[in-house]
């Protein structure tokens, strides 16, 4: 008998599964982008402004702001030296004299020497303008790194916020898809098992049907075989026990045919000697052969030991008094053959 095949059914995820997934799925697609600072290029200038700095040098004709106040101390220098001249004119009746250039030559030396003088302070101003504008550079990177480092940081968290979600929502999607996958493996091994038990169970009653039936067969079959089995003991014990009557009634006549004989016989004698003769006789008792088979008869007629003449339906029959290398008398062979077992016993074996 050909059984059906086990239908697996497919997974099919529940409904909170889907959600779990769905919310993952989402927040997945809100990551944040990489970082993109707004700073970098200006850090890269100001790095490049300070690490390409030349190194300090002063030179006044290049510095503007002396140069300027030289021009103003050049004016001033002229100034006071024509005052200076003008004021010695007038100490000698407004006559120009060597004394007044002499004076107005010294006022404007003054004021060059001051200039000159002034110098060192012009070079500590550069130097202090150049260390300045280094400080400054400095601060501006400084500020620009410290702002990069802020955006940088507010996007780490950010984007640590949004892997601990990740990271959460991928544990609720995964449990929740554990959780229904093992509740749909045991639904799944329970129906399996199921199917085995129905199966095997079916199994074993169509097998126990098929050996109930070829039981039945064997043992209709063994009925029919005891029957006939029985039918032809039944033939062999009857047959047995007709033999067995008959060879116990052959075995009686024998007896009777001997105790005949000898009575015959008997006779026989007392009539020789009391001077009888050997004429004819009506039976074959009477010749001390006892009864006879017709054809053995007929076979001692052919071998000239007796004569036999048949009037109406009797027979008669006288020796001639010639022997033969038969026998002296014979018995009709029976039919049967001789038995030595009872049919009786036979039926008691067989019960």
């Amino acid at each position: 008998m050909a059984y059906a095949s086990y239908q697996k059914k497919e997974y099919q995820q529940s409904d909170d599964v889907r959600k779990a997934q769905e919310a993952l799925l989402a927040h997945q697609s809100a990551k944040p982008g990489d970082y993109a600072s707004q700073y970098q290029q200006q850090i890269e200038n100001l790095y490049g402004k300070i690490t390409n700095r030349p190194k300090f040098s002063y030179n006044v004709n290049e510095d503007a702001l002396y140069q300027s106040m030289a021009q103003r101390y050049q004016q001033q220098g002229k100034q006071a030296m024509m005052d200076a001249m003008g004021q010695a004119a007038a100490l000698t009746g407004g006559y120009g004299s060597s004394y007044g250039q002499s004076v107005g030559q010294q006022t404007y030396q003054g004021y060059l020497q001051g200039l000159a003088d002034m110098v060192p302070d012009y070079y500590n101003m550069a130097l202090q303008a150049y260390n300045a504008e280094g400080d400054d550079l400095a601060r501006q990177y400084s500020m620009a790194l410290e702002r990069e480092g802020q955006d940088y940081s507010r996007w780490q968290d950010r984007n640590n916020a949004y892997l601990q979600e990740l990271s959460r929502l991928q544990g609720v999607y995964e449990s929740e898809r554990n959780f229904d996958y093992n509740r749909y493996a045991t639904e799944q091994d329970f129906d399996y098992n199921a199917f085995v038990n129905d199966r095997d169970l079916q199994y074993r009653q169509d097998r126990d049907a098929v050996s109930d039936n070829q039981w039945l067969q064997q043992y209709q079959y063994q009925q029919e075989r005891d029957r006939i089995s029985d039918s032809q003991w039944q033939q062999q014990f009857n047959e047995s026990r007709r033999q067995w009557e008959a060879q116990l009634a052959w075995e009686q006549s024998k007896f009777a045919q001997e105790m005949a004989q000898k009575r015959a016989a008997a006779a026989a004698k007392e009539a020789s000697s009391s001077g009888g003769g050997s004429g004819g006789v009506s039976g074959v008792l009477d010749l001390g052969r006892g009864p006879l088979s017709m054809d053995y008869l007929a076979d001692l007629v052919a071998r000239g030991e007796v004569a036999a003449e048949k009037k109406g339906n009797t027979v008669y029959v006288s020796n001639t008094g010639k022997k033969s290398n038969g026998p002296s008398h014979s018995v009709a062979p029976s039919p049967f053959p001789k038995m030595t077992t009872n049919p009786y016993d036979v039926f008691k074996k067989k019960k």
